[in-house]
């Protein structure tokens, strides 16, 4: 049923993509701009990135984006897309409506409601203080932000000289999807919070000359599950993906230091757990990371370190089975598996021949399991409508790490996209 009201609301969005073409012709004066983009897209997956033991993934997909102004002041923005993950099957196929939303602007003041993707953060790639936005680790897709979604939500700013402050009530909740799936003998069954719309965040830009940074404040649902164990009906293990209330103080910057670009970024998130006491929820923790880009010889590098810290730290090996197993799932699943984690992110590119051909290595390593994801990525643009993405996710490491405990779910892709 959820995958057909998706399909449903993708063709929605492809509608409304084409009725504003006869509005324009109609009420020439009414209709300010249209842009849209679409994006038909053909690729081959070696794993399906979820651990489900699904290989060799022929997908199509449609991503369509579609933007109207209404007038000088007011837009309407829509985003979605659709697809299949394996044969062409009923339960093979989904759709996702990211975005959704009308914008205003009246002086200093910007109001927009619907649903939108507000994406918070300043550091390449990896954001402690994203916490909006909704993300799919399953989705097979090259690109980290085409990941993700958003939720509905209403956005108030008022902005004067180089600050803005926003405020955001959020009456929609939609959890990350994890790399996880149903087994034989483990059921996986979702549990939506009791009050979605009571989540609200606030945040306080500063646009200098010298550095941007800024201070923010998120009060809502984790959009990460803690697991917690169902009682036992029928022959499979019931495992409960529960959405705990955070709060999550963050603060960012950025900043030209001579011919490097510095990005740090941070946040303290308090869940509903601070002692420590219950195995089945995440604890308080302090989430950084710091680092800087320079192009040497046409080589973009950049290098960031990454520190975690867990509050009231307990280990899960001292609890009895299946208590243990499940906690341990639960703390390498959410990166609390040891009370510090120091890891360092890195990443170097280049672009060749015009700018038809861009290449880069990404790699994150944590230091204390030894384990690492490596992420080499190649495109080529055969026109400015054709492009071809070839890459690979390859997660090594001791079993009991994070990214170790993830090796079954490497991957190497091949993908075209034609966008017009």
């Amino acid at each position: 049923m959820r995958a057909r009201m998706q399909f449903a609301l993708a063709v929605l969005c492809l509608a409304l993509w084409n009725a504003p073409v006869f509005a324009a012709e109609e009420t020439p004066g009414f209709i300010h701009d249209v842009e849209s983009s679409t994006s038909l897209r053909s690729a081959y997956w070696s794993d399906s990135r979820i651990q489900d033991d699904r290989r060799n993934l022929w997908i199509l997909g449609l991503w369509e984006r579609f933007q109207l102004g209404i007038s000088n002041n007011s837009k309407l923005v829509m985003d979605g897309r659709l697809g299949n993950r394996g044969p062409w099957q009923p339960d093979n196929v989904s759709g996702d409506l990211r975005e959704a939303f009308l914008a205003l602007t009246a002086g200093p003041w910007d109001l927009s409601a619907g649903r939108q993707m507000i994406v918070w953060g300043k550091a390449d790639g990896i954001n402690p203080t994203d916490n909006l936005a909704v993300r799919d680790f399953s989705l097979l897709t090259p690109e980290d932000a085409d990941q993700k979604s958003g939720v509905i939500s209403a956005k108030l700013a008022y902005t004067i000289e180089n600050c803005r402050i926003s405020a955001y009530w959020l009456p929609e909740f939609r959890p990350n999807k994890l790399p996880i799936s149903d087994t034989d003998t483990t059921c996986y069954i979702e549990a939506a919070p009791e009050h979605p719309l009571e989540q609200w965040a606030v945040r306080f830009d500063s646009l200098g000359e010298g550095a941007d940074w800024s201070i923010s404040y998120y009060n809502g649902y984790d959009k990460n599950p803690d697991f917690s164990l169902w009682p036992v009906n029928g022959p499979q293990l019931q495992i409960g993906l529960d959405h705990h209330r955070i709060r999550v103080l963050g603060a960012d910057t950025a900043f030209n230091l001579d011919r490097f670009g510095v990005r740090a970024e941070a946040a303290y998130t308090w869940t509903e757990d601070p002692q420590g006491i219950d195995p089945f929820m995440k604890n308080s923790f302090f989430y950084g990371i710091m680092g800087a880009d320079r192009t040497f010889a046409d080589f973009n590098v950049n290098a960031q370190v990454i520190f975690r810290y867990i509050d009231h730290f307990a280990d899960s090996g001292a609890l009895a089975e299946p208590i243990q197993s499940l906690a341990r799932q639960a703390a390498l699943s959410n990166n609390q598996f040891d009370e510090t984690q120091l890891g360092l992110f890195g990443r170097i590119g280049r672009t060749w021949w015009n700018d038809t051909l861009e290449t880069e290595v990404a790699m994150l390593y944590w230091f204390r399991h030894n384990d690492y994801l490596v992420r080499p990525k190649i495109k080529y643009a055969w026109t400015d409508t054709l492009k071809t993405i070839f890459g690979s996710d390859q997660y090594r490491g001791p079993e009991n790490s994070a990214y170790g405990n993830l090796k079954n779910i490497s991957t190497t892709y091949l993908e075209m996209q034609l966008g017009f």
